[in-house]
């Protein structure tokens, strides 16, 4: 399924509309604030302000979500007969994240790699309450322990104070920025068979220009947040070199003037950050005419002003990439 939104539209989607799919992890789905609240919210409703289409907008956010499983979602969506108007991937933390592949992997693993009927045979064992607390205490030591990824020693460089360089693996962060790039032309791939905009954007993370002073969860470990921090600056260095197209929008720096908390826990938003998020998106796909060449040549816009980074300014100007 999919998230509410504010005024959400109907399923099936209706033809009529301007429907837009969201894909993204937690931070796309919106945790820690109300459905009213959330991205697509706050899209759906500056979407709307600014132009003469009747936007609908779908939060397929989901917990922990990569691209990869972001773009299989996507295609299955699309087999299933649902074709959007745009789908728009929201992306950057969950895939340093998760640098392996999606979250859980290991666990799938080895309970693929166990003995023939060896799960059946303590199945009745493993029901009882005393078995889960114990399975339970177990994960959560043996985690708090082999939570950082394996790494290739040699490639770790010395980085902050706050942490032992251990996420810092230019390997691991190449490997990571060039899965995402390739899910990307997948996905414009197949958008492009069915008339579907694919729009993209990188989010920004409190660990990427953002003055942590202002952020009230800051004090403790990150985890493996920490490869976000130091791929963020690879990623930003692949966009200059090779930019990735208009319809990707660079959104990883909206919060580096802002002297406010954005987060309601370690990473996930608050309703005034999704707020941002959204215009500063919303504003960049008018921008671009991301709209229009969705399949609407004929589209107008209902005022000349829009905003970029949370400022006002004239559309037809440019910023960023």
């Amino acid at each position: 399924g999919f998230r509410a939104s504010k005024n959400q539209g109907p399923w099936p989607p209706d033809g009529d509309n301007y429907n837009i799919f969201v894909f993204g992890g937690s931070t796309a789905f919106g945790y820690g604030v109300p459905d009213d609240q959330t991205i697509a919210s706050h899209l759906q409703d500056y979407l709307c302000d600014v132009t003469p289409k009747h936007v609908r907008v779908y939060n397929f956010g989901r917990s922990s979500y990569i691209s990869s499983q972001e773009r299989v979602l996507f295609e299955q969506l699309l087999l299933a007969g649902f074709v959007p108007s745009m789908a728009l991937f929201v992306d950057g933390l969950n895939e340093f994240a998760f640098p392996d592949g999606p979250a859980e992997t290991d666990r799938l693993r080895a309970v693929f790699d166990a003995k023939p009927n060896a799960l059946d045979r303590w199945r009745f064992v493993d029901d009882l309450p005393m078995t889960r607390l114990a399975h339970f205490i177990r994960r959560t030591a043996v985690g708090a322990l082999t939570r950082s990824p394996q790494v290739v020693a040699e490639n770790v460089q010395p980085v902050a104070a706050f942490d032992d360089g251990k996420y810092h693996d230019p390997a691991v962060i190449a490997a990571v920025i060039e899965r995402y790039f390739e899910n990307k032309r997948l996905i414009e791939t197949v958008a492009q068979g069915y008339g579907t905009s694919a729009v993209f954007v990188w989010q920004p993370i409190p660990l990427y220009k953002y003055d942590l002073a202002y952020h009230p969860f800051a004090a403790g470990d990150f985890g493996t947040n920490f490869f976000a921090r130091y791929g963020y600056s690879y990623v930003e260095r692949r966009v200059h070199e090779k930019p990735p197209g208009e319809n990707f929008l660079w959104c990883a720096d909206i919060q580096e003037s802002r002297a406010e908390p954005l987060y309601v826990d370690k990473v996930h938003y608050t309703a005034q950050m999704s707020r941002l998020i959204a215009t500063t998106v919303g504003a960049q796909i008018i921008e671009r005419d991301l709209l229009t060449r969705a399949g609407d040549p004929a589209l107008e816009f209902k005022s000349n002003v829009v905003y970029n980074h949370g400022q006002p300014i004239q559309h037809g100007s440019t910023s960023g990439f």
